[in-house]
């Protein structure tokens, strides 16, 4: 899957569990559409594919989101760096 990701120019990648709840956080070009990223890495690579439609019947978007829509682009308040 990392394939697909590289090249459909995903900067990283990170996934967090808690119990039954996973979290994707992603870094992803300036001004990219990530729905179109997500097309370019299924059509390279079919495990991307595959997960995707895995997936699909657990996602939920956050409150806030349309019917039908499960992604969103979160953007940065705060950040903490102690060296």
């Amino acid at each position: 899957m990392e394939a697909g990701f590289r090249k459909a120019g995903y900067k990283k990648i990170k996934f967090y569990e808690f119990n039954k709840s996973l979290v994707l956080i992603c870094t992803i070009p300036k001004n990219a559409d990530i729905n179109q990223m997500g097309k370019i890495a299924e059509d390279y690579d079919k495990k991307c594919r595959e997960w995707n439609q895995r997936m699909v019947g657990y996602q939920v978007g956050v409150p806030g989101t349309v019917e039908g829509q499960k992604w969103v682009q979160a953007k940065s308040f705060y950040s903490f760096t102690n060296p």
